[in-house]
């Protein structure tokens, strides 16, 4: 059975905002998903769930910003169902954080691989 409403109505109450390169729009950022691949659980710290058409094309390794936070794709998204939406598995690239110095303020970042 299709999707027949407008994707975004179902993304519009719990989404950020999502851009990768020039497509932006809005998905709904899990913490702490796990998922069975080939009988095995693996673990997943980021799941992303957006519209297909616009976030499905993404491969792994592709810089994605959502709500402000870079991440990368860690494998390539995953339709569900009627392929309206994809799960897409990402990794954090980038954890903003400042440190107030009296008159200096200095911001750093944090790089995992």
């Amino acid at each position: 059975m299709a999707f027949t409403e407008d994707p975004t109505l179902y993304l519009a109450d719990f989404g950020v905002s999502c851009s990768a390169g020039a497509v932006s729009g809005v998905g709904i950022l899990d913490q702490d998903s796990e998922m069975a691949l080939g009988g095995d659980v693996v673990f997943i710290p980021y799941m992303l769930t957006a519209e297909a058409s616009k976030f499905g094309g993404l491969e792994y390794g592709d810089a994605i910003t959502v709500d402000g936070v870079g991440y990368i794709v860690e494998q390539k998204p995953m339709l569900t169902d009627d392929g309206t939406f994809c799960r897409v598995p990402l990794a954090i690239t980038t954890t903003p954080a400042s440190v107030n110095d009296s008159d200096n303020s200095t911001a750093f970042q944090i790089v995992m691989e």
